[in-house]
């Protein structure tokens, strides 16, 4: 089975990775999403990011994409539980920069590691910061 390794909640708006453009100078990211990934990466480190993950452990990561409902959910006949969000951004570009992260930490070697992921996505409870539950699982009867 699986054992827990790592969890953390980084706050604020889940931000997808956009493609890279390219140039006769070279290959470029824009600025949001640098400045998003940084965001990420100091959350990540902040909350003691040491796991004896060696790099061909098998790991199972778990997220929760949690957004900012917006208003027309906000009225009062509407549920106060998470509403599952069906709109853009797509829940594989928002992984791609969780993962992204998570390669730049100790936590993860590479991300071909990942052989089990659970990714969700929702709009917020009516009393609910946007943000993105990251759990880190180690397979823990796994020997080469």
């Amino acid at each position: 089975m699986w054992s827990h390794v790592w969890s953390n909640s980084i706050p604020g708006k889940p931000i997808q990775l956009n493609r890279p453009r390219f140039s006769k100078y070279g290959v470029f990211h824009d600025k949001k999403n640098r400045e998003a990934k940084e965001h990420i990466i100091d959350m990540i480190l902040q909350r003691d990011p040491v796991a004896d993950i060696k790099p061909h452990d098998p790991i199972s990561v778990v997220i929760t994409f949690v957004h900012a409902r917006p208003k027309k959910y906000l009225r009062q006949k509407d549920t106060i539980a998470r509403i599952p969000k069906t709109t853009k951004p797509d829940i594989d570009n928002l992984v791609k920069m969780i993962l992204d992260c998570l390669q730049r930490t100790p936590l993860l070697h590479d991300d071909k590691q990942v052989v089990m992921l659970c990714a969700s996505d929702w709009w917020a409870s009516k009393f609910e910061e946007p943000h993105t539950e990251i759990k880190i699982f180690r397979a823990a009867s796994y020997e080469p």
